[in-house]
């Protein structure tokens, strides 16, 4: 009857084991998918806000390239047509006034210099923010 009794503690013993072992299992697993789905949401974090930085890099080549076409479009034309663009250019000087041709020619520099800071200040902040995870990355001293 001992043996009998000894036999089912026994039996118990090794079911309640195995299902702690289970459910430690388990845990793990929802653990390691936690873990995951953090790191999944950090690189794809990392990777849209490089994909942002870069495009934004060098975005306003329309912008560049049309105001360049309006602005040497004289240029070309008075090789063929010198006194069209001569007379195109007298009768603007009279008819437009002043503070419309400053404010114009102050749109045009204020739209080309930000273009030109925003290339630079996103290249200072690249340069700092690599410069921080160097700093992070070196062993303490």
């Amino acid at each position: 009857m001992i043996a009998l009794i000894g036999g089912v503690i026994d039996l118990v013993n090794t079911w309640l084991s195995a299902r702690k072992e289970k459910a430690s299992a388990k845990s793990r697993l929802k653990l390691a998918e936690i873990n995951n789905k953090a790191k999944h949401i950090e690189n794809s974090e990392n990777r849209i806000h490089e994909w942002d930085m870069a495009s934004m890099l060098n975005k306003d080549k329309l912008l560049r390239r049309v105001t360049l076409c309006i602005f040497s479009a004289p240029f070309v034309v008075a090789i063929w047509w010198p006194t069209v663009v001569h007379d195109y250019f007298a009768s603007i000087e009279g008819s437009i006034p002043q503070w419309w041709v400053t404010m114009f020619v102050t749109m045009v520099g204020t739209v080309w210099g930000l273009h030109a800071s925003k290339n630079a200040l996103l290249a200072i902040i690249n340069a700092l923010n690599e410069r921080k995870k160097i700093k992070l990355e070196r062993p303490f001293k």
